[in-house]
């Protein structure tokens, strides 16, 4: 019930920013112009950098999912990860994406499933966590230039409550994770299943930190490419736009659109490219607008990839299911996750240097 509310809210947010944004006809004339004059070579190294970014990403899951001794090949590795994003770039929800790589990811590990589970909750936070700092980093030192522009005052101010957020809950689950508080927390407590989640999964990495490092730092380049692509999207478009203006806008705009606003950001991102670059840098804003969501398509090019590969792929364990059924496996594994933690603190424990005794299917 609470994802069908969540997914009707972003896709009403997305419709209505959408609208918004291109309802004006004198700017939508300009957009098509544009794309008439755009210089189709810039699409290619960003769709090659958004390549070379899923491969990073690939390479992180596959650190995570080895803490666990869960050891898919690349290939099938790779496969889950493109379909992972297929999903949350056209499953609205924003998670759908992950709940089809734990379902995958756990067929590839028997009697390791809420391993499997972990480490794709894991390698989300791990990306998420170095996107914000990227972002908090950007935000540090160009603090002045976003606020003197009093229209950038409200980004300035999301973009802190997300960095202080997401610190002030980290420490938060540490501390629950740290004190074993989990299962002292009420059942009314808000995210408290978010918050047990995150508490299992630090349980189950804490003795695996050079993973963990090696994860987040693949994260930095991987973001960094992922802002290169909307610079060569924007250089297919204008010569209004230099890669330091991308650098400087992108980061922080990636981390408030990642945020489960919208379906996949549809809207909140085009949006605060035409508010940023904009009022930083004087790009008209229909121009701001088509370079954030020419930008966006090139990642959703390789997420159609995923699509592709979704259509072939088998697990090793299982035959094809349905997206449903996969939610609802995924769903009851969470669950239990959540409950192994109320009934048993013991049961959450790192598989690292133990035996199967942590992970395995009841």
């Amino acid at each position: 019930m609470k994802r069908a509310i969540l997914t009707l809210i972003q896709a009403s947010v997305t419709i209505a920013l959408l609208y918004w944004i291109f309802q004006d006809v004198e700017k939508r004339e300009l957009m098509w112009k544009t794309l008439q004059k755009a210089n189709l070579f810039w699409f290619i190294p960003g769709l090659v950098s958004v390549g070379i970014a899923t491969v990073l990403q690939t390479w992180r899951w596959q650190w995570l999912l080895a803490v666990h001794n869960i050891r898919p090949s690349f290939r099938r590795t790779y496969g889950m990860n493109l379909i992972g994003l297929f999903f949350n770039l056209f499953l609205p929800g924003g998670t759908g994406g992950d709940l089809v790589k734990m379902y995958y990811a756990s067929r590839e590990a028997p009697g390791r499933r809420a391993a499997a589970v972990l480490s794709v909750f894991m390698d989300r936070v791990v990306g998420l966590l170095a996107l914000i700092a990227i972002a908090a980093v950007v935000g540090l030192f160009a603090f002045r230039e976003f606020w003197d522009q009093p229209s950038l005052h409200g980004l300035v101010i999301s973009l802190g409550l997300i960095v202080f957020g997401a610190l002030g809950f980290l420490f938060f689950v540490f501390v629950v994770d740290r004190f074993h508080l989990a299962k002292r927390l009420p059942r009314w407590f808000p995210l408290r299943g978010l918050v047990v989640e995150f508490a299992t999964s630090f349980s189950s990495y804490a003795r695996s930190q050079r993973a963990l490092w090696a994860s987040f730092l693949v994260s930095l380049p991987a973001h960094c490419l992922l802002f290169y692509s909307f610079y060569c999207a924007s250089q297919a478009l204008t010569d209004q736009v230099t890669l330091a203006q991308i650098f400087l806008v992108q980061p922080i705009v990636q981390t408030i659109s990642a945020m489960p606003i919208s379906v996949a950001g549809l809207g909140v991102r085009e949006h605060l490219f035409k508010a940023t670059l904009g009022a930083l840098f004087g790009v008209p804003g229909a121009i701001a607008v088509l370079i954030g969501f020419t930008g966006f398509m090139l990642t959703v090019a390789w997420g159609a990839i995923g699509g592709l590969i979704y259509i072939f792929y088998r697990p090793s364990e299982h035959g094809a299911v349905s997206v449903l059924e996969m939610e609802r496996e995924m769903i009851e594994l969470e669950e239990k996750l959540v409950e192994s933690q109320d009934a048993d603190e013991n049961a959450i424990c790192n598989s690292n240097g133990k035996k199967d005794s942590c992970f395995k299917d009841n």
